[in-house]
């Protein structure tokens, strides 16, 4: 869809250096609601697309869906 593409496209133009760290994973969950279901269950979210987690020890730090989508959410957990 195209708010997907535009928050990837928005997430990649704002990863820089200060990332290296970062461990990030794309999952395509549209096509894959079972995966969907089961981390919304366990991390306690409700699942929006696109949406970005981020994560640290197991623990849901952010949330950000859709427009909300950037590195600079990433950043303010590091």
């Amino acid at each position: 869809c195209s708010i997907s593409r535009m928050a990837i496209k928005m997430l990649e133009m704002g990863w820089d250096d200060s990332l290296s760290e970062v461990d990030s994973y794309y999952l395509d969950l549209l096509n894959h609601r079972d995966v969907s279901n089961a981390i919304a269950e366990k991390l306690e979210i409700e699942h929006q697309s696109p949406q970005m987690l981020v994560l640290k020890g197991g623990e849901v730090l952010d949330v950000s869906n859709h427009s909300d989508i950037s590195a600079e959410e990433v950043k303010k957990h590091l």
